[in-house]
């Protein structure tokens, strides 16, 4: 699925794990992105907005004797979305 989405926490040079939080979302709920490139490398910065082509995943986690499942955001692709007078 295609989302926009703010970079809400400093990117790590050597991380492939982002912060967002989802555009127009009141609740500002801040999610974790797996990322199949270097998300500093290819520009992402913090306060920005991108456009990322998500997917959701599952994990199974046994804790306690109970099976629990974990959603896993992943993305492939991400563009930045210019914004309306900044002449990029």
């Amino acid at each position: 699925m295609k989302l926009r989405a703010i970079i809400a926490e400093a990117v790590l040079p050597e991380s492939f794990l982002i912060v967002i939080k989802f555009e127009g979302d009141n609740r500002n709920k801040k999610f974790h992105v797996a990322c199949s490139f270097n998300p500093f490398q290819k520009g992402m910065r913090i306060f920005e907005t991108w456009e990322l082509i998500l997917k959701l995943d599952s994990e199974e986690v046994i804790t306690d004797g109970f099976v629990k499942y974990e959603t896993i955001l992943t993305c492939d692709k991400a563009s930045p979305v210019e914004e309306i007078g900044k002449g990029k």
